[in-house]
């Protein structure tokens, strides 16, 4: 049985597959491995003698190993098959990384672009970059009803597999973990100079994009200066997996930026259903080697340089309907969380935890965001001094406005006791706002526009967030597609 265990929650979850004796309702059916029957149960009014049933044999449906300059337009990639690798490697590992297949798997191959195709009932993955592929263009396309996630870039196999430089541009991402629950949308993995713009990601029981795969402060980074930005990320987690958000991070990830996206709906079935989520040392420093691309007759090669710091920053964000916090921080160095809206989170609305495993201070930069409270008890989860050591000068946070739709901020916000007063004694929010109304047009029909009275505004700086460049176009990506322009999108904001 596949079984899913939550921490801190009562009780096992699991289900069967493929068994006999569950068959009892219309279109279910049965395969019998022993003797090649497949049971069948028709839907009411089905004429089975006519109807067609497909049986997926190959992993990969489409394998390119080694290939370049091939371009597709207008197909449909359907109907792939999934299996679990050997022992001890497993199919239920964090974010589906131990399967193997896709419909479309990219081995060592690059300059390939697929504009406008469909991806569909996949048993794992829709597409996978690896082992040195780069230079890949997903645009324009839908990837749906898959077994994993939607876009997987990288591997396991950490700084030896070198792919980089895929974009998925102007793509609807949406139905995955069918078979893997652990799937993400978008997946990187040891990748870098990526760029996930202008899509939606949506119905996922885990993560909407997972970004780097080192855990703690592992360097060098094989994972630096990838962007995400331009996405509409929804309906993530389902109330099914935990320990998850719309964009979660993990590792060192200099350079790489997450802005101007919408979040929302984020729903775990335990703990950790963040906005944004920056996990096990998610940071914008790396001490030792990284690459820097030139070009030479028009191909890339690289160029080995040593740096000390490189922020990774999240910005112009708008985070909202999430089980715990719009923005948690499990331990990092050299974030930055600026001009970003969080409203309506269900336990917290921003947390930091493990921060006493910290001895850096430059952890976390927190300025400029709006934070709204509609359902919480503190704004800030855990005791903050305790967290980091019992000094305040681990993370800075400033220009910041606080606001509690219920309550009005009188007492604790900070944690268990502290209090507004209390924090910035600390030194945190000299500048800040708390018990001040933003002012966004109309929240209960999801309209986060500011009014130009805004406080937020007129008073800390807060710059409105463009909502209309923000999901896909309402073209076919045409050649703009490398070019940082928006189209207007009805997205669930009304653009007033």
């Amino acid at each position: 049985p596949g079984s899913f265990v939550d921490p801190g929650t009562t009780g096992r979850r699991f289900y069967l597959e493929n068994v006999k004796e569950g068959l009892d309702e219309q279109t279910e059916w049965y395969a019998d491995r022993t003797t090649g029957i497949i049971y069948y149960i028709p839907a009411s009014g089905q004429d089975i003698s006519t109807s067609e049933a497909l049986v997926a044999s190959a992993n990969n449906v489409i394998s390119f190993n080694g290939a370049s300059y091939i371009t597709f337009t207008n197909i449909i990639v359907s109907h792939g098959d999934w299996s679990c690798p050997a022992p001890p490697t497993s199919c239920g590992s964090q974010a589906a990384s131990g399967l193997s297949s896709a419909a479309l798997a990219l081995n060592s191959s690059s300059f390939i672009t697929f504009k406008q195709i469909t991806v569909t009932q996949t048993g794992s993955f829709g597409i996978w970059a690896y082992q040195g592929s780069h230079d890949i263009l997903v645009d324009g396309s839908v990837l749906t009803d898959l077994g994993a996630g939607g876009v997987r870039i990288g591997s396991n196999a950490g700084s030896v597999d070198g792919t980089r430089d895929v974009m998925v541009n102007n793509s609807h991402i949406t139905e995955g973990g069918k078979v893997a629950p652990e799937g993400p949308g978008i997946f990187i993995q040891a990748s870098s100079y990526n760029t996930i713009q202008y899509n939606e990601i949506a119905h996922f029981f885990y993560t909407g994009v997972s970004l780097g795969w080192t855990w703690g402060y592992q360097t060098p980074s094989n994972a630096h200066d990838n962007i995400i930005r331009f996405n509409e990320i929804y309906d993530i987690g389902r109330g099914v997996l935990s320990d998850m958000g719309g964009v979660y991070s993990l590792g060192i990830s200099p350079g790489s930026s997450v802005h101007d996206n919408i979040i929302h709906d984020v729903v775990s079935f335990g703990y950790g259903g963040w906005g944004l989520y920056t996990d096990e040392g998610s940071s914008g420093i790396i001490c030792g080697c990284f690459f820097v691309r030139v070009l030479y007759h028009d191909y890339p090669f690289y160029v080995s340089l040593t740096i000390l710091l490189k922020d990774m920053t999240y910005y112009n964000n708008l985070v909202y309907n999430t089980k715990a916090a719009g923005f948690n921080q499990h331990y990092g160095i050299n974030n930055t969380i600026s001009n970003n809206i969080f409203y309506g989170s269900g336990w917290f609305d921003a947390s930091i935890t493990n921060g006493a495993y910290d001895s850096h201070n430059n952890s976390l930069v927190f300025e400029r965001n709006i934070v709204v409270m509609t359902n919480g008890t503190h704004l800030f989860a855990d005791d903050w001094q305790q967290r980091s050591g019992t000094t305040f000068n681990k993370f800075s946070f400033d220009y910041n406005l606080y606001y509690d739709t219920q309550h009005n901020l009188t007492g604790p916000m900070f944690g268990a006791s502290l209090s507004w007063q209390g924090w910035q004694a600390q030194g945190q929010d000299i500048h800040g706002l708390v018990n001040r109304d933003p002012m966004f047009v109309d929240p209960p029909s999801y309209n986060f526009n500011l009014s130009p009275n805004s406080p937020a505004i007129k008073e800390l700086g807060f710059v409105p967030i463009d909502y209309e460049r923000i999901g896909p176009h309402d073209n076919d990506g045409g050649d703009d597609v490398l070019e940082d322009q928006g189209s207007a999108k009805k997205t669930s904001i009304p653009i007033v």
